[in-house]
């Protein structure tokens, strides 16, 4: 018995389909990026006061952060999550 080619051609979409990864939650990823985005402001002041060479439990929050918002933005793979992620970056390096 031979399959129409019609319902072959369905059959191997619907494998195809049920491979795929789901598509990430942009706006689930945003918020997540805000609240890292929040951490980095409410941080950032303490870091930049931190003496050279000691110490700074806020400049490692804001470090943790700035990951954390780069871990998001590999990601979604989305150019405005990059862009976050290089400004949190800068405000990481500026303390180190």
């Amino acid at each position: 018995m031979t399959l129409p080619r019609s319902l072959i051609a369905l059959l191997l979409l619907g494998l195809v389909g049920c491979g795929a990864a789901p598509a990430p939650d942009l706006h689930a990823a945003f918020r997540r990026i805000q609240e890292h985005e929040a951490v980095i402001a409410r941080q950032a002041p303490d870091a930049e006061a931190c003496a050279p060479d000691t110490p700074c439990p806020a400049a490692e929050a804001v470090c943790a952060a700035a990951a954390s918002i780069c871990s998001i933005a590999i990601e979604v793979d989305d150019a405005d999550a990059r862009a976050r992620c290089e400004l949190a970056r800068r405000r990481c390096e500026a303390r180190s």
